[in-house]
């Protein structure tokens, strides 16, 4: 239990990190003039019709104007009828499945090499 609970608090340590590094990031670039691309949160999903709400409105509390891309992985529950009912609730969710999430981030890198 306690290796569980070192590795889950390693995780979201390293995630605070980056988080921190790209925010860091893009208020440096939009002070210079540079308007970042898209600054957007990604969570992925599956299987997960009795926390999806919870985390996605908790996630909406805090007020950010950013996107909130959400992947499903498949989801073989009510996930996706979850996920589709909130994102007709607030219009900065985007539902999306993995492989067309790749192709959007490969879309914005090929917009931002092009400025």
């Amino acid at each position: 239990m306690r290796q569980v609970m070192m590795m889950a608090i390693s995780f979201f340590a390293a995630y605070g990190v980056i988080r921190f590094l790209a925010e860091s990031i893009f208020l440096l670039r939009s002070r210079k003039g540079n308007k970042p691309v898209c600054l957007h949160r990604v969570l992925g999903l599956s299987n997960a019709e009795e926390e999806a709400e919870g985390i996605l409105r908790s996630m909406l509390w805090e007020g950010r104007d950013e996107e909130l891309i959400v992947l499903d992985f498949d989801s073989n529950d009510e996930t996706e009828e979850i996920l589709n009912r909130l994102k007709r609730e607030y219009p900065q969710i985007r539902v999306m499945h993995p492989l067309v999430y790749a192709s959007y981030i490969r879309g914005l890198y090929e917009e931002s090499k092009m400025k």
